[in-house]
């Protein structure tokens, strides 16, 4: 009994050992952030790498894998050579990383259905409002659903603080395979709201203050809108650009024929014309 007792006080030590141990981990998860975007990292790179490389070294650090659009980055590739960039050193939040190494070329990393592309600033967002979603709301307030989805997506979805009693709106939304770009004007509509694109936020507000962001009431320094004039502009890379219509050949021009002097009025002589009848001058009506 007393060695049986030994064995299991010392097992308990054990388990208590462990149970500490896994709850010091479980501590240490929930102090680090769920995004990866927002992990902190230490990098020791060096000199001009290319592109595929300094992503994998940060994906690397943080579990994740980055993917690149061939499609968008086509136009930097010359002969097939994979375009170069500072390597990413030091420690800072991938974010930081990446936007230090993206954003020169205007890029950006966005997040897709799990995934993580990096593409043309511009594409991403409608890359994003393709995803598909399943959504089982019932008497769920908008904002908490929003936030969900933001959550989800890694998007940026903000509800106008002014109109917060309509953000806690009961809404319900049944929806399988849904565009999200959908379900977030179904969701907006059944609440009183509208969404429009502010950077890359959607913000949903009343339809008079849409309106008023779309007017291009915000401006950049150089004078260009920072609200387009819908939600979701139509992008540009949706398929290749029609072609031209051939161009006609402009009509070869020939000079007009010289037609002469003008023939005079009836009664007037022409121009160098000698004197009249018995040498008197010719006269134009109205002369003496």
């Amino acid at each position: 009994m007393l060695g049986w007792n030994g064995i299991s006080m010392g097992t308990l030590g054990l388990g208590l050992l462990l149970i500490a141990g896994w709850a010091n981990a479980q501590d240490a998860a929930a102090d680090s952030p769920v995004n990866p975007m927002d992990r902190v990292v230490s990098l020791r790179l060096e000199g001009d790498v290319p592109l595929r490389q300094a992503l994998g070294s940060i994906g690397e650090s943080v579990g994740i894998r980055f993917s690149l659009d061939t499609r968008v980055l086509a136009g930097m590739l010359a002969e097939g050579e994979e375009p170069r960039c500072p390597a990413p050193n030091g420690r800072r939040k991938v974010s930081d990383h990446l936007e230090r190494l993206l954003g020169p070329e205007g890029l950006v990393a966005v997040h897709l259905d799990g995934a993580w592309l990096v593409t043309a600033e511009d594409r991403a967002f409608h890359l994003q409002m393709r995803q598909k979603v399943d959504l089982d709301w019932k008497d769920c307030r908008l904002e908490k659903g929003l936030e969900e989805l933001a959550e989800s997506k890694k998007i940026n979805l903000l509800v106008d603080p002014r109109k917060a009693a309509l953000g806690r709106t009961p809404v319900t939304l049944r929806l399988r395979g849904a565009n999200l770009e959908a379900a977030l004007r179904l969701a907006a509509e059944m609440a009183g709201l509208t969404p429009v694109l502010v950077g890359n936020v959607v913000f949903f507000t009343t339809p008079d203050s849409a309106r008023s962001l779309r007017g291009g009431e915000l401006s950049g320094p150089g004078g260009g809108d920072l609200i387009p004039a819908g939600l979701f502009e139509r992008e540009g890379f949706v398929g290749p650009a029609p072609a031209l219509p051939p161009l006609k050949p402009v009509p070869e021009t020939r000079p007009l024929p010289n037609p002469g002097p003008a023939a005079p009025p009836p009664g007037v002589p022409p121009m160098g014309a000698g004197p009249g009848p018995g040498g008197a001058p010719f006269l134009r009506d109205g002369e003496d």
